[in-house]
């Protein structure tokens, strides 16, 4: 990889312009993570800007370049949901440790702008990226009042939209687009949903539930699908042959301790072949609370934000520090709040955390109220040990097995064919 020579000195004089506030401040991501994970961080110390920018779960014992430039925008990379910082400014060599990380500490003055950082590894004679960061450094466009958010009807956007749609072609070998899909009750697009195993998809109960009981009508799950042409399902439809739902799960209660029940499970009449199981684990809270999560689904306004509509997007957030929920019944169930961006369509899909180089779901993303909305939280129906052992009852339910599980109402669903290839044909 070739790197430009300029010194640290000849940096600061290049940055000079870009970096401005107070206390200690997080950078703002603006690229999904591709290969590794870069964290910010840009703190006053004794009158001067010092940022550090710190790179994680990439590969061990391998040149890499920090970039840094003022120019947030972005570029594809070919062949690689990755997006690349344009006009840096700089690249400043370095090498990652046996674990993969890299650190990059630096001082500048104190100025207005905006600070941008990434981080490029060359594998394979592959260009790789790390997700990028942006410091927002003038106090009047940072932060929640930067933008005024919307929590009215189907959307839950906590001050500025977050949200990055995914590829819009290849997801059918790409992680983590194929293990989400799109659920389909009658011919109609209702939620998101996780392949966790061959034959179960994990969604929202109220994808698949409403006041008047389980929807009717064939429920399909498009895996990894990209547009809402028929074109764009690399690996089809499957269609469900049974249906889950906590039974104490009520459709008209929006209370959170009853939302915490929001998960249903989805038994495929066929394996779903090609895809990739992503994880499902219980992580207790102090595992979790200080990690970046991600929140991904299919939303109904994909169209309007001028993208294909049925096409995928994700968000990454972190949760907030006041969780009542996190933990009820003795641990029975469970919800998570986040600061993760939401819209009608991506309920049901993952609320993930990266832990030993894994994914690994710990919640099903439901958006939550409109309250809750306006006072910067979104929900996920918490993973627990109960409920991964609910879900193995239920793949055990007959004729699978010889357990049943009243802790589920199920319902057997109408039976569409499998289509297996493009538009049917």
């Amino acid at each position: 990889m070739t790197t430009n020579q300029l010194t640290i000195a000849l940096a600061i004089a290049l940055l000079a312009p870009l970096a401005k506030a107070q206390g200690d401040r997080g950078f703002v991501r603006f690229g999904p993570q591709c290969g590794a994970r870069l964290e910010g961080r840009s703190t006053v110390v004794a009158g001067e800007r010092q940022v550090d920018l710190t790179l994680a779960e990439a590969r061990p014992n391998m040149p890499t370049a920090f970039v840094l430039g003022n120019n947030p925008a972005r570029t594809q990379l070919p062949e690689s949901s990755c997006v690349l910082l344009t006009d840096p400014l700089l690249w400043i060599p370095t090498m990652t440790d046996a674990l993969g990380r890299a650190h990059l500490r630096f001082e500048v003055p104190m100025s207005s702008g905006v600070l941008v950082g990434q981080a490029l590894q060359l594998q394979a004679n592959k260009l790789v990226a790390s997700d990028g960061v942006r410091l927002l450094t003038d106090d009047a466009h940072a932060g929640p009042t930067a933008c005024p958010g919307n929590c009215a009807g189907s959307y839950r956007i906590i001050g500025c939209d977050d949200r990055e749609p995914g590829p819009k072609s290849g997801t059918a070998s790409k992680e983590p687009w194929n293990m989400v899909g799109r659920v389909y009750i009658d011919g109609a697009p209702k939620g998101s949903g996780t392949l966790i195993s061959a034959r179960y998809v994990l969604t929202a109960a109220h994808v698949v539930y409403d006041a008047k009981g389980f929807r009717s009508g064939p429920i399909g799950f498009s895996l990894a699908q990209t547009a809402e042409d028929c074109s764009k399902r690399p690996l089809g439809t499957r269609y469900v042959k049974r249906v889950f739902v906590p039974r104490n799960y009520s459709a008209s209660d929006l209370g959170e301790t009853n939302k915490a029940l929001d998960f249903a499970l989805l038994e495929l009449a066929n394996p779903l072949l090609g895809g990739h199981v992503m994880d499902v684990e219980y992580l207790s809270w102090i595992t979790i609370y200080n990690r970046e999560c991600t929140a991904i689904g299919y939303p109904g306004d994909a169209n309007s934000l001028g993208e294909f509509a049925g096409s995928a997007f994700y968000c990454r957030g972190s949760f907030t520090n006041t969780q009542p929920f996190k933990w009820l019944d003795g641990g029975q169930k469970g919800l998570l709040r986040s600061d993760n961006d939401g819209v009608g369509g991506m309920s049901g899909g993952p609320m993930y955390v990266w832990y030993g180089g894994v994914r690994r779901l710990v919640g099903v993303f439901i958006g939550g109220s409109e309250a809750a909305c306006e006072s910067g939280k979104n929900w996920s129906a918490r993973i627990m040990s109960s409920t991964i052992l609910h879900i193995e009852n239920a793949k055990k339910f007959p004729p699978n097995g010889n357990v049943i599980d009243f802790f589920w109402r199920w319902n057997t669903v109408p039976l569409q064919a499998d289509v297996n290839y493009y538009c049917g044909n």
